[in-house]
């Protein structure tokens, strides 16, 4: 349930350019469960990220439009220290 593939790649010009990174997986896909692969592949991406989808909208509803406090400046945010 923590593992999830990606290829990284940025814009791809082809769908080929795409697949090329996930064949070179091919012998991981066939070692695997069916379930198993089909859940690195695609379904805990689909599950964590829907569900961060919906915590998101979430937040925005009760955010977006109010005025939020300025933090107090910190040493990490740059503040000179006194």
């Amino acid at each position: 349930d923590r593992f999830l593939f990606g290829t990284d790649n940025v814009a791809p010009a082809t769908q080929a350019t795409d697949l090329k990174v996930y064949h070179m997986y091919d012998p991981l896909w066939a070692a695997l469960k069916p379930a198993t692969s089909l859940a690195v592949r695609r379904g805990n991406y689909e599950r964590l990220f829907d569900a961060a989808a919906a915590k998101v909208r979430a937040w925005e509803a009760a955010n977006v439009g109010k005025v939020q406090p300025i933090p107090a400046p910190t040493p990490s945010s740059g503040a000179a220290e006194h």
